[in-house]
């Protein structure tokens, strides 16, 4: 597999951090409201996605050998289940930014794929 690296987003951030100073837009989610315990520990998002990248949770659309997306849940660091979405941010060095959906904002298989019950249903447990 090729290697893979998790590049934060400041449209996505409340506060500072690892990827400089927040950029909050409007209509993103953020990423500390939903898991506090992310913006603790830099390495978590890498794993998630890694974890993601292992279980071929990915769109079946590739950009130099990359997944355009991938999707999955994951255990909070409060415990809850959420949904994650990676998108490719440069096809030729394997960059990703992550952020939390919503499961109506998917449609086709991929969802089907999400759902309770479905191939890509058991979240992802992170701890470092």
């Amino acid at each position: 597999m090729k290697p893979v690296k998790y590049i934060p987003s400041a449209e996505h951030k409340r506060s500072p951090g690892p990827w400089g100073n927040p950029h909050l837009q409007t209509d993103n989610s953020v990423c500390e409201d939903v898991d506090p315990g992310l913006g603790r520990d830099e390495r978590v998002p890498l794993v998630i996605l890694q974890e993601l990248m292992d279980r071929g949770q990915a769109d079946s659309i590739e950009e130099n050998s990359y997944p355009r997306h991938l999707w999955g849940w994951i255990t909070t660091s409060l415990g809850e289940k959420r949904l994650v979405e990676a998108r490719l941010t440069n096809q030729g060095q394997g960059w990703y930014k992550g952020y939390f959906i919503d499961l109506n904002d998917l449609s086709g298989d991929v969802r089907r794929n999400l759902k309770d019950g479905g191939k890509w249903s058991e979240a992802i447990r992170y701890g470092l």
